[in-house]
Parts: structure tokens; C-alpha cells; sequence
């Protein structure tokens, strides 16, 4: 009896170590769709630097806090032999706003139409964003979103202007006029290299209303047929560049990167 027992007890620890290997569990993500935890997960890197040609003149430098999830400095147009540049500095008030303070250099001759402005957040999303000049109110923008979290709408009160984003997948593909339905812009030839804006965490703009941040891309595009582009070892783009009419690549845009 001794013996059958005890090769029961081998036969079941043969079994128990020839048994395979779960399989790791899936996990839902954002989206709600599930995903396996084998999924490879993309190295997330932060633009810092953006340079207009092989001149190296910053057209953009951002400034992160510690961990890369609040942004607490913007300046456009810093350079010595630009004339237009602007500060933007970022207050924190908990979940709920950030406050945003435009400041013009001595010597710069830009004119920002606005000196604050105020990004009213909700579910970490802006949904409004109320501009100032000198204190005095100017306008305000309307944000709404789709049921994936992305920017379908923007409007600015008291204004004709209302501006659509069609998306497909993770890229907008087209800019529209919500009041008239005219195409303003459109995208397309998308790569699988990740667009430099993609990791920003909210489109604004700066005091001229150009962009600031705009975070409606994860894949670079073509900006036009001639426009080239080269990525790092992580699939960012950092360079644009085209070719003259002499064959020679002229450089457009350099971005960099910190993770």
C-alpha cells in the first residue's frame, strides 16, 4: 500500500511539472479593448526642442515638471535674432483649471492678443478655455469630444468660428469649417513613425492663436510630396526635410526629444 501511495505522489508532481504555462492574462486598456500583457508597449518620449532649418533656430522649447505629465513652460520664438518671442507659463489649480500667463520679452515686438487665459478641465480633457488681455475678457473656446476621448469640435463664443477634426483611428485626417462644411486641411500618406505633438497633453494655442501644442497625430504625415522625413531608434520623427530644385536636402523642421 506504502508503495502505490507513494507513486501516486511522483506521478502527480510529473504532472503538475510538465503542466504549461498559463497564458498572461488580458487586461483592458484605455479604450476598453482588451490587450495581453505580452503587447509591446511604445517608449514614450517628450518633446522638448523645436528648430525651424539647419539654422537652429528654436521656434519651440518646452519645459516638464519631473515626470513628463504637466507641462510648466512654453517659449516660442527664443532666439537672439528673433523679435517675436513669448513666454507661457503654467499654474496648476488641482484637477479642475490651468491658467496660463503670456509675457512678452523687453525686446521682442510681438503683440499677443491675449496675456491670460484660463483651460477649465474636465475628466483631465479641456472643455473651455476663457482668454483676457490685461485682465478684461476677450472670448472663450468650447471644446467636445467623442466617446474615445478625442477632439471633434472647437468654438469660439460669440464668433462665426467653428472647426470640426475628422479622425480616423488615432490621426485626424481633415480640418473642417462647422459652419460652412469647407475643407480647410486635410491629411493622409500616414507612417508608422509617432508625430512629435503626439505625447503633448492638450491642444491650445499661444498668444498670436497659432498652435501652441497639438496633439491631433499619433503617426507623421506628409506634409507635402516633397517633404521627407527621418526618426530615431524609437520611431519619433526628428528631422522634415525636403529637396531643392538642385536635388539638395534642405532641412525644414528638428525636433528633440527627452524620456
Amino acid at each position: 500500500m506504502k508503495k502505490i501511495t507513494l507513486l501516486l505522489c511522483v506521478l502527480s508532481l510529473l504532472i503538475t511539472a510538465c503542466k504549461p504555462e498559463t497564458e498572461p492574462e488580458s487586461m483592458p486598456n484605455e479604450g476598453g479593448q482588451q490587450i495581453n500583457d505580452t503587447t509591446e508597449i511604445m517608449v514614450k518620449k517628450y518633446l522638448v526642442k523645436e528648430f525651424l532649418g539647419d539654422t537652429m533656430f528654436p521656434i519651440r522649447i518646452i519645459d516638464w515638471n519631473e515626470d513628463y505629465t504637466k507641462i510648466n513652460h512654453i517659449r516660442t520664438f527664443a532666439s537672439g535674432i528673433s523679435y517675436y518671442q513669448l513666454d507661457h507659463d503654467f499654474e496648476y489649480y488641482g484637477e479642475d483649471s490651468i491658467r496660463i500667463i503670456v509675457t512678452q520679452p523687453q525686446n521682442s515686438w510681438a503683440w499677443p492678443l491675449f496675456t491670460t487665459c484660463t483651460c477649465h478641465l474636465e475628466e483631465g480633457r479641456i472643455h473651455r478655455i476663457d482668454y483676457y488681455r490685461n485682465s478684461i475678457f476677450q472670448t472663450a473656446d468650447l471644446f467636445e469630444y467623442d466617446e474615445l476621448g478625442r477632439l471633434v469640435k472647437r468654438e469660439s463664443e460669440g464668433t462665426n468660428i467653428e472647426i470640426h477634426y475628422k479622425w480616423e483611428g488615432e490621426n485626424v485626417i481633415s480640418i473642417e469649417d462647422g459652419r460652412t462644411g469647407e475643407i480647410i486641411e486635410t491629411y493622409g500618406d500616414f507612417c508608422d513613425h509617432i508625430h512629435p505633438d503626439y505625447t503633448l497633453p492638450y491642444y491650445l494655442f499661444n498668444g498670436y492663436y497659432q498652435h501652441l501644442t497639438e496633439p491631433l497625430w499619433k503617426n507623421g504625415c506628409s506634409i507635402s510630396n516633397e517633404c521627407q522625413h527621418d526618426s530615431d531608434a524609437d520611431g519619433y520623427i526628428t528631422r522634415i526635410y525636403y529637396f531643392d530644385e538642385q536635388g539638395n536636402k534642405t532641412t525644414f523642421k528638428i525636433y528633440e526629444y527627452s524620456n
